[in-house]
């Protein structure tokens, strides 16, 4: 689990400064953390941030994502863990 939240908190990071596709999302999320996930690894975690975290993260121009309004991936954390504890 550390380490897909450790992945989710990266798409966060990238999508807040600026719209990226998957290829480009997978590919920096590798590099962030030396290891080699797989396309559909992100795209669940990306699910996850939206299901589970209510991450507002939307489709722009050219299919790429991207975070517009304000939020904060620690406090949304700390929710999450307060509802399961």
């Amino acid at each position: 689990m550390r380490e897909k939240l450790r992945r989710m908190s990266c798409i966060v990071y990238m999508l807040k400064v600026k719209p990226h596709s998957i290829e480009q999302i997978t590919s920096r999320v590798n590099y962030i953390t030396g290891m080699d996930y797989c396309r559909s690894s992100i795209e669940k975690d990306i699910q996850m941030l939206r299901d589970e975290f209510d991450c507002p993260i939307e489709k722009g121009p050219q299919k790429r994502l991207v975070i517009l309004d304000e939020y904060s991936y620690t406090d949304k954390i700390i929710e999450w863990i307060e509802f399961y504890n």
